[in-house]
């Protein structure tokens, strides 16, 4: 079995983790709960600051408190602020931003090795326009992230349990941006787990700094 993980939902239900895990995840993220017996949680911090000094003050306070950190952008120099700093690990560019993904963006995120979030609901839009909308917008974020080789990890981003889908659900809809299916299953295997592994690492007794390991 492949280890599917979901980097992003906003349910803090415990039950709603087991009806996840029958879904075939074997990974979710949250900040709320710190562990479920059906599910491995990984601890997530979402950061969504006014201006860079919020953003660094946040970093200064909870990088080692949680597994994982993703900054919301919706103003330039917060994104340009978390493009440079080591210590993000997912940059999230959500559709009412009035600020996009771009290659300055995206060439400040090479160096630091921080991920893209695309979140799968806004692919489920029952509306057409807003649904046409939507791809064109998400469609131009992968597509920089792509020619930059920027990592990009594809999560449910649900709200509620009729948001959630299977992994080959959510492989399925990528297709509507333009990514072909083994592109797309890495977005929520490969990615996403070389950032856990890497962050519980670093979270370890046996960590010091970068480069420097206890043995």
């Amino acid at each position: 079995m492949k280890d599917y993980t979901d980097l992003n939902t906003h349910i803090s239900e415990p039950q709603l983790f087991e009806y996840i895990a029958k879904l075939g995840f074997s990974k979710i993220a949250s900040e709320n709960i710190r562990q479920h017996p059906s599910i491995d949680v990984v601890s997530r911090l979402d950061i969504t600051p006014k201006n860079p000094n919020i953003l660094l003050q946040s970093l200064k306070k909870n990088r080692w408190e949680y597994e994982v950190i993703s900054v919301t952008c919706f103003a330039k120099s917060v994104a340009r602020q978390a493009g440079r700093d080591h210590r993000i690990d997912i940059v999230k560019f959500p559709l009412n931003s009035p600020i996009n993904f771009d290659y300055h963006q995206a060439n400040l995120m090479r160096n630091t090795g921080s991920a893209l979030e695309i979140e799968i609901r806004h692919l489920l839009e029952e509306d057409h326009l807003r649904l046409d909308k939507n791809i064109q917008q998400l469609g131009k974020q992968v597509r920089v992230a792509g020619r930059s080789g920027i990592p990009i990890i594809l999560t449910s981003g649900a709200y509620s349990e009729y948001q959630l889908r299977t992994p080959s659900a959510i492989i399925a809809l990528a297709s509507l941006l333009e990514i072909e299916e083994q592109h797309a299953e890495r977005m929520i295997t490969e990615i996403p787990n070389r950032i856990i592994h890497r962050n519980r690492a670093r979270l370890s007794e046996k960590f010091v700094k970068p480069g420097v390991w206890l043995v």
